[in-house]
């Protein structure tokens, strides 16, 4: 549970962009991901867009998608693209290295779905103008710092 509402949380801190806002959101699920494990880090992934669905006020702008509603998101790919992603960062840790690759395929696979479901929407050039491309810096410094705080704790709890 406190995964699923640490990525409710991330929803909260939000740059207002259209028709996708930048939220802490990923960052959340890299987190969850890669401290909880796969899957713990998944099923908080899951529990949050069950929230989401069951018509919880847990999105960026703090509205509700109840049910059939989500489809209409335009950033509703992003959201379901958090339980894969969230999979993938639970095999970070081993090392930085390793913990950045897995932290930006993490994110590859959330731009991914989020973008092709704003295609839908909104068309492919539009969904690269506006849910891709606006992204790529922020993706890349929350796949370092998600890859720092993995790694911090993991050394953390190899010192004890």
């Amino acid at each position: 549970m406190i995964g699923a509402i640490t990525i409710a949380i991330g929803a909260r801190v939000t740059v207002p962009f259209e028709p996708v806002p930048m939220t802490l959101q990923t960052l959340a699920v890299l987190g969850v991901g890669g401290l909880l494990g796969r899957r713990v880090g998944t099923g908080a992934a899951a529990l949050y867009l069950g929230l989401v669905l069951v018509g919880l006020p847990v999105l960026s702008d703090g509205t509700t998608a109840q049910g059939a509603a989500f489809l209409e998101l335009k950033s509703g790919g992003y959201v379901v693209g958090f339980i894969p992603a969230a999979f993938i960062a639970g095999f970070s840790g081993r090392s930085v290295l390793q913990s950045l690759l897995v932290m930006a395929l993490a994110h590859v696979v959330i731009l991914a779905i989020g973008t092709s479901w704003l295609a839908y929407h909104i068309g492919w050039s539009s969904a690269f103008e506006f849910g891709l491309r606006p992204f790529l810096w922020g993706a890349l410094v929350k796949t370092f710092v998600a890859a720092a705080l993995v790694q911090h704790f993991v050394e953390k709890k190899r010192s004890r």
